[in-house]
């Protein structure tokens, strides 16, 4: 059994919306969602097939307000909040590109076992 202490679905919710808005702007057909339980971890991943992100994004992390394009309809706010919200629960929010072409966001979070 998993207690999820202060942690709630919305939380997931809230970074799943996030990063599949993200991956949907930029992909150019394919999106993939992998949620997987490690140890005292709930992984997120979303992976896609467009562009990659910028080397500063995953260098320096999502900053506010920090767009990857001009887009009057989004504020930049996205990819800052999942950071947050991933700290905020013990963990991690991490960005990669592909090889060849596309990009992984990568949302975790800390929950705890029941003994």
């Amino acid at each position: 059994e998993i207690d999820f202490g202060d942690w709630s679905s919305d939380v997931c919710s809230s970074d799943l919306e996030n990063l599949i808005g993200n991956a949907a702007r930029f992909a150019k057909s394919k999106i993939e969602i992998h949620l997987e339980r490690k140890g005292n971890f709930l992984h997120l991943s979303v992976t896609d097939d467009g562009p990659g992100y910028p080397v500063e994004l995953i260098q320096s992390g999502p900053k506010p307000f920090g767009k990857m394009k001009e887009d009057s309809a989004h504020f930049g706010m996205g990819l800052y909040s999942s950071q947050i919200l991933c700290l905020k629960h013990g963990g991690t929010l991490t960005l990669e590109n592909s090889k060849s072409y596309g990009a992984t966001a990568t949302a975790s979070f800390q929950i705890n076992q029941k003994p």
